[in-house]
Order: structure tokens, then C-alpha cells, then sequence
């Protein structure tokens, strides 16, 4: 026997062919993710945009993710990223780059949360060249050089469409979130046929998650007028189903099916419905409504953020008394069918959570603000579920509406003259 043989692998008994003798090198981050089936990762993706979110309005920041923190500006320079390149106030721009300590990367774009993305989200849905786009684009080449294929790439609404653009760019899967579309002459820019990227964009280069009734994509997909004037979002469509849908009688309600449709657009309830599509939802009877597993959550930190802002113009410091107010004003809101636009404190003890800027589209609750600031948040968060389910189950019931708050509730005439609770 040579050397050559005796160092050779073993032969198959079956067809006489050298077995291999190294197991196949384990899949890149980038391969393991990309796909059009659904997959695990996909909800941390969502939770790292929530988690971008609450940067970008002030909330709670730093805090790890399923295991994945923000990389420091220091290490982004040692991979030849500029920290600078993540933010640009003139354009709106904003991204971050996520990892998990295990060298694996994710860039996270930010979605629209001021003027400036709007601008954006015309101009570039118009097939006209924005600063974004190309910034989006620019940062995505940089990560490849720096992390190769250990790299993916997430955004949700403008920032889905970032990250779709920077997706194909760079050859990059991508998971995307109510994703807006990306004009076919953002891709011949860049060289690209836009068939032919659109085909790969499919075939699993990105997979793009669209919950059921939300706004873009309603208007980028159905809208007869809309639908031929916006560009397509790019990838193999996931349909979430709607987390929270309106029961029989306000479906027939227009203002409230439209607001029902931007609510489903934002990342929070992404994540709620990927959680139930899943199963993973561990609501119990001790779940707060400040949890954002509560099916209440988005109206609890709607309420949350005007009771506060009410409590700022009293000269009034945030404490548990002001959540469980927001808790209370969150219930009643939604036992009379109304969105929180602002919340008001009256002169005769009672905290009013206001629906519509103007006084002939007004609808009103209120709670007694004494009882609501002593009703725990545990207490409304359990009769919300109470609720929830009674709804779920029924489909029906008519919520209540006041038409006309300032006629049925005097106090609101000067709300600004709040009374101490």
C-alpha cells in the first residue's frame, strides 16, 4: 500500500468512491438565514427594530436582544465602519449594526419616524434618486467587507425598503417588515436588472413579513389608484395574520378601520402577531398591559405617553399612579371604541382620553381620576384581558361613542385647568 492510499479515505462499500473525509464546512450566518420559509431568527430581527425604535423616540436603550446588543462605535471603527456613516440628520438616515459575540452581524435600518423619510418615501417610490437609498446602499458594502458572509440585513417600513435596496446591492439576505417598495430605477442605478433581481429577491435572497390589513401594503397591493403608482416591496411575502382584528360593527366604521390599518403597521404589532402565528405568546392573568405580550399594549403606551405629557403641563412627576391612570384610560378607551389622540384632566376629578384634533370629530372616555390612580395597572391589565377575550370569542358588540365631548362632558371646555388628584 502507498502513502497515498493508506492516507486516503475510506472507500464506499456501496459504490467504490472515496467517502469524504471532512464533514462539509458549516453554512455561512447569511445561508443559514436566507430562505422563504419562516424562521426562528425572524422575531429577533423584529425585536431588534423594536429596539431601534426605542432609541429613536427616547425609550429604553441599550438592553441585549434574544442575546444580540449593539455593537460600540470602537469595534464598528476596527472594522473600518465609520459610527458617523449610521446617521445622517440632514437626510433622516439612521441605522445600526447589531451582533451576537459570536461574530455573526445583523444592520438594522430605521423606518419612517419624521418629515424627512417622507420625503424620502416619495421620492424614491417616484423612481427619483434620495440620499437614503444611497447611504442604505453604501453602509451594506462596507458591512459585507467587514463581515462577509456572516452579515444580514433587516428594516421595516422605509427602512424595509433600505434594507431590501442594500439587499440586493450586495447580494445580502434580508428580513423585512411591512416593507416599502423599491422603485426598478433605484436598481438600474446600481446596474442591476430589475427582473432579474426581483426574481432573486423571491426565490429567498429576502423574505419580507406583511401583516394582514396593514396600511402599505394595503395601498402598495390592493388600492386600485395606489397600487399602480407605488413600487412593489421586494422579497417572498409572509402574511401575518392581523393581531387584534375589528369586530363586526367596526369594520363598518371608516375612521376607525383606517387607524386600525396604521396601528398595524408599526413594528409592535409585527411582533405580536408573529408571536401568535407561532404560538409563543405567554400572556397569563398576571401579564401587564406595559408587556408588550399584552394584546392592550398599544393602547396602554399611547395612553401611557399623553397622560404624561398631561401630567407635564400640571407639573406633575411620572410615578405608578400615572401608569395605572394610563392603564384605566387605556380599558375605558377601548370599552368606547376610541383611539387616544390626547388625554385632558378636568376640574371635576375625572381624566378624559380624547379621540380627534377638532371639535366636530371628537369622541371621548373618562375614568374618576382618584379611582383610576388607585386601581393597580395589574387590576385594568386583567380586565383587559377579560375583555379581549370576550370580544375574540363574541365578534360582536357595538362599541359606544360619544359624539360630541365638550357637550356631554362641560369640564372639557377648559381642560387645561386640571384638578389635582
Amino acid at each position: 500500500m502507498t502513502q497515498d492510499q493508506a492516507n486516503s479515505s475510506p472507500l464506499d462499500a456501496a459504490t467504490g468512491a472515496h467517502a469524504a473525509s471532512a464533514a462539509a464546512p458549516e453554512p455561512s450566518f447569511a445561508e443559514r438565514v436566507s430562505g422563504t420559509s419562516g424562521k426562528p431568527i425572524d422575531l429577533t430581527l423584529a425585536k431588534i427594530m423594536d429596539d431601534l425604535y426605542d432609541e429613536t423616540f427616547g425609550r429604553e436603550t441599550g438592553k441585549s436582544v434574544d442575546g444580540w446588543s449593539r455593537v460600540p462605535d470602537a469595534q464598528l471603527r476596527g472594522f473600518g465602519i465609520d459610527p458617523k456613516s449610521l446617521d445622517d440628520p440632514k437626510s433622516g438616515f439612521k441605522a445600526r449594526i447589531y451582533g451576537d459575540g459570536d461574530g455573526h452581524y445583523v444592520l438594522a435600518f430605521s423606518g419612517t419616524d419624521e418629515g424627512k423619510d417622507w420625503k424620502t418615501n416619495f421620492a424614491q417610490g417616484l423612481g427619483f434618486e434620495t440620499a437614503q437609498y444611497n447611504q442604505a446602499m453604501a453602509l451594506a458594502r462596507q458591512a459585507k467587507v467587514a463581515f462577509g458572509d456572516e452579515f444580514v440585513i433587516t428594516g421595516q417600513s422605509l427602512g424595509g425598503g433600505l434594507a431590501a435596496a442594500a439587499s440586493v446591492a450586495t447580494d445580502t439576505p434580508a428580513v423585512t417588515f411591512n416593507a416599502a417598495g423599491v422603485h426598478d430605477k433605484t436598481m438600474e442605478r446600481i446596474g442591476l436588472d430589475p427582473d432579474a433581481a426581483a426574481r432573486e429577491a423571491e426565490n429567498g435572497l429576502i423574505r419580507r413579513y406583511a401583516v394582514k390589513n396593514e396600511i402599505l401594503t394595503e395601498l402598495q397591493e390592493h388600492t386600485p389608484v395606489m397600487r399602480g403608482l407605488m413600487p412593489d416591496a421586494l422579497g417572498h411575502k409572509i402574511e401575518l395574520p392581523d393581531p387584534d382584528p375589528l369586530n363586526f360593527w367596526q369594520k363598518f366604521n371608516p375612521v376607525k378601520v383606517a387607524k386600525h390599518a396604521v396601528e398595524l403597521h408599526y413594528i409592535d404589532s409585527v411582533i405580536e402577531a408573529m408571536e401568535k402565528a407561532s404560538g409563543q405568546s405567554k400572556v397569563t392573568d398576571k401579564t401587564l398591559m406595559s408587556d408588550r405580550d399584552h394584546p392592550f399594549n398599544p393602547q396602554y403606551e399611547r395612553s401611557l405617553q399623553h397622560v404624561q405629557a398631561a401630567e407635564r403641563e400640571r407639573g406633575k412627576s411620572f410615578d405608578a399612579q400615572t401608569q395605572n391612570v394610563a392603564g384605566a384610560l387605556a380599558l375605558e378607551s377601548h370599552r368606547a371604541g376610541i383611539s387616544i389622540d390626547r388625554v385632558a384632566f378636568g376640574d371635576q376629578g375625572r381624566a378624559f382620553a380624547i379621540q380627534g384634533l377638532t371639535h366636530e370629530t371628537q369622541r371621548v372616555a373618562h375614568v374618576d381620576t382618584d379611582v383610576a390612580s388607585r386601581t393597580p395597572l395589574v387590576e385594568s391589565s386583567r380586565q383587559a384581558l377579560a375583555l379581549h377575550a370576550q370580544q375574540a370569542t363574541s365578534g360582536a358588540g357595538q362599541a359606544k361613542e360619544t359624539p360630541n365631548p365638550e357637550l356631554a362632558n362641560p369640564e372639557l371646555t377648559n381642560p387645561g385647568r386640571a384638578a389635582a388628584r
